[in-house]
């Protein structure tokens, strides 16, 4: 079963560019990617998030960011999410307050540009979002 989704990709210039991802789970999550030059362009993991974060680095080495909720520095999916889900949907995580406190998003619907971070942020969020709520 698969499902194509129309999204938005900035390029370094600024300029915004309609993209098309296909997301696929047989046997294993799957994203195919068309757009900013790129015709095809397939990651596949254990989960969405995962092969969706596989697809952000690969786009952010040529300056390309995608304008989607799961790019969001403090978007992240709970364990149940990937668990049961593959990953579809993250919490967008507020520092001190648990993920169930939070709103819910599906990773591929848009988000504005000043809210997209890189893998690396988002990464970085996500720790201190986690030592946030020991305190």
């Amino acid at each position: 079963m698969s499902e194509t989704r129309t999204i938005k990709a900035q390029r370094p210039d600024g300029g915004i560019e309609q993209s098309s991802i296909e997301i696929a789970q047989s046997p294993q999550w799957r994203l195919v990617f068309s757009g900013v030059g790129f015709r095809n362009l397939e990651f596949s993991n254990g989960d969405l998030f995962d092969a969706f974060t596989s697809l952000r680095v690969a786009l952010e080495e040529i300056g390309v960011r995608l304008l989607c909720a799961g790019a969001r520095a403090d978007v992240f999916p709970s364990g149940m999410s990937r668990d049961m889900g593959g990953g579809r949907k993250g919490y967008i995580t507020k520092l001190g307050q648990p993920a169930l406190r939070c709103d819910l998003v599906d990773i591929f619907d848009h988000c504005d540009a000043q809210f997209i971070g890189k893998v690396s942020d988002q990464q970085a969020f996500h720790k201190k979002w986690a030592a946030s709520l020991l305190k």
